[in-house]
């Protein structure tokens, strides 16, 4: 029989898949509005230090999706934090720099686009 897994992570992978559906559909409010409803369950399980395994990176997967549809909206500044707050946690995926790279381009900061290029160089 299969697992049965808890009810917080049901949760959280409805409000998951509802954002990416909305997104795929141009709805990037409500996916935003589902994207933070997952993150709230997140950080929700992590107050109550209950760990459960892959939490940390579904987290991590959700941000940049949040970032990702903040960019759609043009909302350029609030991406850019939602990116900016990852590298201060140590996150440095590829999806976060290219998405800053990304904004930095859309906003027509090149000098920034530049530097964003040395980052993408050390880690290749």
């Amino acid at each position: 029989m299969g697992q049965v897994l808890p009810l917080f992570v049901n949760d959280i992978e409805h409000h998951l898949s509802k954002a990416e559906l909305l997104y795929k559909d141009g709805e990037y409010h409500k996916a935003i509005r589902s994207c933070i409803m997952a993150l709230k369950l997140c950080e929700d399980e992590k107050n109550n230090k209950i760990t459960k395994p892959g939490l940390e990176g579904k987290t991590v997967a959700l941000k940049i999706f949040l970032a990702k549809c903040y960019s759609q909206i043009g909302e350029i500044e609030k991406s850019n934090k939602v990116y900016r707050d990852l590298i201060d946690e140590d996150v440095y995926l590829p999806p976060v720099i290219m998405g800053l790279m990304h904004n930095n381009m859309v906003d027509g900061k090149s000098s920034k686009v530049q530097k964003n290029m040395q980052l993408v160089k050390i880690f290749i």
